[in-house]
């Protein structure tokens, strides 16, 4: 696990500072697929960061990055955007080991002594560094908790079920590009385990295969005819938490490179939408518009390399045996 140091870049007008501020919701994604996974430690980096209003010492632990996105996961994702849009330099820690956070999940906000578990993390970005919302309207500030919690619970949702309960995208990439990240006998294990704990929740969350997809679609409606022809929700106001969310969730819609890719599929139909996600990544990432096929070459590659690891593995074990057997077969018969 190796350390980074990220300096982010110009986005849009972002406001003064505030204690004021309630924490925002996190994705649910880091609940379901962590809550099974374990890994190794590393040592905390330390890292100095400064703003116009504190000094504040801070590492911040993801999940890595994939498919020529920030994150795997869109919590972490979200974090990662927050800091940026903050103009926050910090020291990130690509990590697959949810089991650092108290809670055991990711993304996992590490200050001083303290770990600041993945649903507080943004929350306390807002109180104690910078509230991106300030200077928004009360009745703006209604949208902005409004909307955001139709992206961590239906949109989320809608992601968990692509990815995990359609099987042609699990077995295809899902199980493979979370099982790469772990040594065996783990990379064979963890992906079912995380597979279980995300249909529990989507059945604890009452999520129905029929209409899962209908309302991720309404949700990619409402949002289109919010953001309108503007650059940013709040167009005077410049980068919320609003954007924060919408992009970090949409970016993993757009380009994870599932072979059945029906959020895709249906998020291109809103055009308004996908320029918002493609302007935040170029700007905040200074990513243009990631590979989506050659992500899935590489894949099956891999698999290719090791079924023919695993065959020359074969034979060799059969040949050694072999000579295994001539031997005790000569020793028997020299005894005799």
């Amino acid at each position: 696990m190796s350390a980074e140091e990220t300096a982010p870049s110009s986005g849009g007008s972002s406001s003064p500072a505030s204690n004021t501020s309630s924490p925002s919701s996190s994705s649910s994604s880091s609940s379901a697929s962590a809550s099974a996974t374990t890994g190794s430690t590393s040592t905390t980096p330390t890292a100095t960061e400064t703003t116009a209003e504190y000094s504040l010492p801070y590492t911040v632990f993801v999940y890595d990055k994939a498919w020529g996105l920030p994150s795997l996961e869109p919590a972490s994702t979200e974090l990662l955007t927050y800091l940026k849009v903050c103009k926050q330099t910090c020291s990130i820690v690509p990590c697959d080991n949810p089991r650092i956070s108290p809670s055991g999940q990711l993304p996992v906000l590490h200050v001083r002594n303290i770990f600041v578990q993945h649903n507080r993390c943004t929350g306390f970005l807002k109180e104690n560094v910078k509230d991106i919302d300030f200077g928004l309207s009360a009745r703006e500030k209604g949208d902005v908790e409004a909307y955001s919690s139709m992206v961590h619970s239906t949109l989320e949702h809608a992601r968990l079920f692509n990815w995990w309960v359609d099987e042609d995208n699990f077995d295809a990439l899902t199980a493979k590009e979370y099982a790469r990240k772990y040594r065996f006998p783990l990379n064979q294990m963890l992906p079912s385990r995380m597979r279980s704990a995300v249909v529990e929740q989507l059945e604890a969350a009452n999520v129905k295969a029929s209409t899962v997809y209908a309302d991720a679609r309404q949700c990619y409606e409402a949002l289109s005819a919010r953001l309108g022809d503007e650059q940013y929700f709040f167009p005077e106001h410049g980068y919320s938490s609003l954007d924060v969310c919408v992009f970090s969730h949409l970016i993993l819609h757009l380009h994870a490179p599932m072979p059945n890719h029906r959020l895709r599929e249906d998020l291109l139909e809103f055009p308004q939408l996908t320029l918002f996600c493609g302007r935040m990544l170029r700007d905040l990432f200074g990513i243009d518009e990631p590979a989506f096929d050659p992500v899935l070459e590489r894949i099956n590659q891999e698999d290719e390399d090791r079924a023919s690891t695993w065959t020359t593995m074969a034979y060799s074990a059969a040949a050694v045996a072999g000579m295994f057997f001539v031997f005790l077969r000569l020793a028997s018969n020299h005894g005799q």
